[in-house]
C-alpha cells in the first residue's frame, strides 16, 4: 500500500468523505478481513468526549444507560477504577496519547500543547511505521495535540468529515493546522458572548445559526437540536457520524491504529428521540453539600441537565452498539484490540455542571475503559486503580514492543499483565498555572487501594481531602482531620511526588 503524506492526504479528502477518500487508498484485494497482515493486531481506540463512569449503568448508575456496553463487555476487560489524567480535555487526552501525567508533559492549559521536547513520546510512533496509522478528532484541543505528532501519523481526517453542516475554515489551510485553527476557528468561534472577534465573529455565528436551522428544518430525531460542537462550529448526527466511522475502519489497510476521538457526550447535551424524555422512573440522586471551591448552580437545575446528560449517553451507546456489530460481523473484532475510554469525566453534583472546576470528584475523573483482545468471548472485571497513561505502555506490548522507560503508565492488568498492588495512579489539574512553571496553583488525586488523596493547592488556600472509596463511593465524608495512617503515608508521597514534577521549572 502507497504511503500517503498527512498533507497529501488533507487534501485529498478536503472534497471527498471520508470514506470514499479512504476508498481510494486500498489495494486492490480490499482490507483484510480475517487477521491483519503478518499476524499483527490492529488497535482500535475510542474515545468519547466527557464520558463519566459514574454515569454508565454498566458500573451500576441506577439508570438504564448503557445496555450496548454492559454486551461488548461480555468480550471484554472491565476497568471499575480507571482514572483521566485531568479533568478537562487537554490534559485527559495528552495523557492518553504520552502515556505520561500532565506534571511530566505539561499540557495542562486550555488549548494547550505536550512539551515541545517531549513529542517523539506517543501512541502513534510507539506502534511504529508498520502499521496503518490513522486519526479523527471532533474536539478542536484534541486536534491541537494531534497536530504535534502528525509527522508520525499517516492519516488526519478533519473534523467536519461526518457533520452534515458547518463552516470550519481551518481545514482549507492544511500547512500549519494547529495554526490555522488557533488564529480562525478558535478566535472566531470560541463561544463566549460576545465572540472574541466583534467584526468576524458576530457575521460568523450569525451565518452558522442560519445554516443549522435550515439544516434542521423538519428535523423530528433530534428534539432538543441536532448534537453540535462548541470548540468547531458544525452540526453531526450521531447515526451518520458511527456509520462514518464504521466505513472508515471496514476500508483501512490492516494492520491499522486508529484513534477515534468522538465529540462524546459533551454539553450541549442533545439525544436522539428515542431516548429524549425516555421514562426512567422516579429515581434521582441525592443533594450534596457545596464544596468550598464548588459552584453555584442549583440542584434542580442540575437534575434537569443531569438528565439530559443520561439520555445523550444513551443515545451514544445506542451507536456505540450498532458499530460494534458491524465491526463483528465483518470480522475485524476478531483481529483488534478494542479500546473504549473517554478524556475526563462531568459533574452535575455540589454546584458544579460541567467540568471546569479545580475539583476532583469522581464523576470528574473516573471513566470508563473496557478492553476488548482479539477472539475475547468471555468477561474480565479488573477493580485495582488504572490511569489513562496506562494505554501507551499497553499498546507497546500489544504490538511487540518494549514498555518505555520514560512512559509513567504501567501495562493495563488483564492485557499482557497482572495487577500490581499497593500503586499509585495520579490526576492533575492545574490549568491555572504556566505551562513550563511550577504548579503552585493546581489539584492532585492520588489514588492508591480504596483510598483517594486529594491535595489542593492555590494562591490562599492549602488543604487535603481523603477518602475511602469502598467505604463512601459518594465521598461524603472526608476522613483527612482524624489524620489516619494511610493519609499521612500518601500525603507525603504525594508531595514529594509533585516536588519532583516541579523541580526542572522551578528559578534559582
Amino acid at each position: 500500500m502507497k504511503r500517503i503524506h498527512r498533507r497529501d492526504f488533507l487534501k485529498l479528502v478536503a472534497g471527498l468523505p471520508a470514506a470514499a477518500a479512504l476508498s481510494q487508498l486500498q489495494t486492490p484485494g480490499g482490507p483484510l478481513r480475517a487477521a491483519a497482515a503478518g499476524g499483527r493486531p490492529n488497535v482500535i481506540i475510542i474515545v468519547l468526549d466527557t464520558m463519566s463512569g459514574k454515569n454508565l449503568s454498566l458500573f451500576g448508575y441506577p439508570r438504564p444507560t448503557t445496555p450496548n456496553f454492559e454486551r461488548f463487555a461480555e468480550r471484554a476487560n472491565v476497568y471499575h477504577s480507571h482514572y483521566a489524567g485531568g479533568n478537562f480535555t487537554v490534559p485527559g487526552t495528552a495523557s492518553i496519547l504520552t502515556g505520561m501525567y500532565p506534571w511530566t508533559h505539561r499540557a495542562i492549559n486550555h488549548s494547550g500543547f505536550v512539551r515541545r521536547d517531549l513529542v517523539e513520546r506517543n501512541i502513534f510512533r510507539t506502534v511504529g511505521d508498520a502499521y496503518q496509522r490513522l486519526a479523527f478528532s471532533q474536539n478542536l484541543w484534541a486536534i491541537h495535540l494531534l497536530s504535534q505528532f502528525g509527522r508520525d501519523i499517516d492519516m488526519v481526517l478533519p473534523p467536519t468529515s461526518f457533520s452534515f453542516t458547518g463552516q470550519v475554515l481551518a481545514e482549507n489551510l492544511p500547512g500549519d493546522l494547529a495554526a490555522a485553527y488557533l488564529s480562525l476557528d478558535e478566535f472566531l468561534f470560541w463561544q463566549s458572548d460576545p465572540p472574541p472577534s466583534l467584526i468576524f465573529g458576530v457575521p460568523e455565528r450569525a451565518l452558522l445559526s442560519y445554516k443549522a436551522v435550515h439544516a434542521e428544518d423538519g428535523n423530528i430525531d433530534y428534539p432538543a437540536g441536532v448534537p453540535s460542537t462548541t470548540l468547531l462550529p458544525f452540526y453531526f448526527r450521531l447515526e451518520q457520524l458511527y456509520d462514518g466511522i464504521y466505513s472508515t475502519l471496514h476500508e483501512l489497510a490492516q494492520p491499522f491504529l486508529a484513534y477515534i476521538h468522538l465529540w462524546g457526550v459533551h454539553l450541549p447535551y442533545r439525544p436522539h428521540q428515542r431516548f429524549y424524555k425516555i421514562d426512567w422512573g422516579d429515581w434521582r440522586p441525592a443533594e450534596k453539600p457545596r464544596h468550598l471551591l464548588g459552584g453555584k448552580n442549583p440542584y434542580p437545575d442540575q437534575l434537569k441537565k443531569l438528565r439530559r446528560y443520561d439520555e445523550y449517553i444513551a443515545s451514544t451507546d445506542y451507536e456505540f452498539g450498532r458499530l460494534i456489530d458491524r465491526l463483528e460481523r465483518d470480522g475485524i473484532l476478531e483481529s483488534s484490540y478494542v479500546f473504549v475510554t473517554a478524556d475526563h469525566g462531568e459533574s452535575f453534583e455540589r454546584g458544579i455542571q460541567g467540568h471546569t472546576t479545580p475539583l476532583l470528584f469522581e464523576p470528574l475523573v473516573r471513566i470508563p475503559l473496557m478492553v476488548s483482545t482479539p477472539g475475547q468471548k468471555v468477561r474480565v472485571d479488573v477493580r485495582t486503580p488504572t490511569s489513562s497513561a496506562d494505554l501507551l505502555p499497553t499498546l507497546a506490548r500489544v504490538v511487540g514492543a518494549e514498555s518505555p522507560v520514560w512512559s509513567e503508565g504501567q501495562p493495563l492488568p488483564g492485557v499482557l499483565a497482572a495487577a500490581e498492588s499497593g500503586r499509585n495512579v495520579f490526576v492533575v489539574e492545574s490549568k491555572s498555572t504556566p505551562a513550563l512553571g511550577p504548579m503552585e496553583k493546581s489539584s492532585v488525586a492520588l489514588l492508591n487501594g480504596q483510598y483517594k488523596l486529594v491535595y489542593y493547592a492555590g494562591a490562599d488556600y492549602r488543604f487535603f481531602e481523603f477518602y475511602d472509596l469502598a467505604e463512601d463511593p459518594e465521598e461524603l465524608y472526608d476522613l483527612y482531620p482524624r489524620a489516619p495512617a494511610a493519609a499521612v503515608r500518601l500525603q507525603e508521597e504525594l508531595l514529594q511526588r509533585l516536588d519532583e514534577a516541579d523541580r526542572p521549572f522551578r528559578r534559582g
